[in-house]
């Protein structure tokens, strides 16, 4: 038996989704076991919701918020101990290497510097666990309120880490060198 709602599902409904669910789970690729690979991850998400091992509703809850919300528990340390036997996780290096890529030619900043400004807001705001997932789900495209959904938390709080890494990324950015910097006055 399918879960309430998901049978109103358009195709679109699933294509959006399973492209939030891929990025969010490249955002967080670092965590993953070598063995694994980001389309593992989500394949087994899609299989856990529709297998109904996870309790939601559709009507209640976007399909890319509960497909992400999966990918999160899955990568979640808990998660994780089911593969730890079978695969050592990813050494520091590797989470030390390990970068998101989207290439986006109309950003002021190149992906590679969009990475490092977004390492050095998590790095700031490392005191705060929700606020590092916020960026996550921010970096995924999240709206506020699936952000809100995906990790639990009121709309109101969603608003304050906007706040928060706005603070941060402007903060981050005047770190930089003007060195740093030269390609945009080009």
């Amino acid at each position: 038996m399918l879960p309430k709602g998901l049978e109103d599902c358009s195709q679109s409904d699933w294509e959006d989704a399973l492209a939030r669910a891929t990025k969010f789970a490249h955002l967080l690729s670092a965590k993953l076991p070598r063995h694994l690979t980001v389309a593992d991850v989500v394949q087994t998400a899609v299989e856990q919701l529709l297998a109904s091992t996870r309790t939601f509703d559709l009507r209640d809850h976007s399909l890319a918020a509960v497909l992400c919300g999966t990918v999160k528990s899955i990568l979640s340390p808990k998660g994780l101990a089911e593969f730890k036997n079978r695969m050592p996780l990813a050494t520091e290096l590797q989470l030390a290497n390990a970068r998101a890529e989207d290439p986006d030619n109309e950003s002021l900043f190149t992906t590679a510097e969009r990475d490092q400004i977004m390492d050095r807001v998590c790095e700031l705001g490392r005191d705060d666990p929700v606020f590092v997932e916020y960026v996550a789900a921010f970096r995924a495209n999240f709206s506020q309120e699936e952000t809100a959904e995906l990790l639990g938390i009121s709309k109101e709080r969603c608003y304050e880490l906007k706040r928060k890494l706005r603070t941060l990324t402007i903060r981050a950015v005047e770190e930089f060198k003007p060195a740093d910097l030269q390609h945009l006055n080009r």
